[in-house]
């Protein structure tokens, strides 16, 4: 996988660019209540989950994509309460994406 942001990496096949993220989620075990049912339990550990967040024709596309789910999760935590500073902040997300590959291109050339 190719690392984009510390939070976003991807891969890419013949045909698409897959985009993944990471969460920080807290660790549950499976065990069985009193009554024999299976049940999950938070031990208090917090653990990095991957999800994959979508496909992409483009890396432009995936790009913008990453953006977009990161500034998502923000409003759904409640660190964003207006259309304003949904705004603003998917601009900012987008432009820290943006100089992360123009990093990464530098470090190649």
């Amino acid at each position: 996988m190719i690392q984009i942001t510390d939070n976003y990496m991807f891969e890419k096949d013949k045909y698409c660019y897959i985009l993944y993220g990471t969460e920080s989620k807290e660790k549950m075990v499976r065990s069985t209540n009193n009554e024999g049912k299976l049940a999950f339990e938070k031990t208090g550990e917090m653990v990095d989950t991957q999800y994959r967040v979508g496909y992409y024709a483009s890396i432009e596309g995936m790009l913008k994509a990453a953006a977009d789910d990161a500034v998502s999760r923000k409003a759904e935590e409640g660190q964003i309460s207006s259309l304003q500073e949904y705004l603003s902040e998917y601009r900012n997300m987008v432009n820290e994406l943006k100089e992360a590959v123009q990093a990464q291109l530098v470090e190649v050339a």
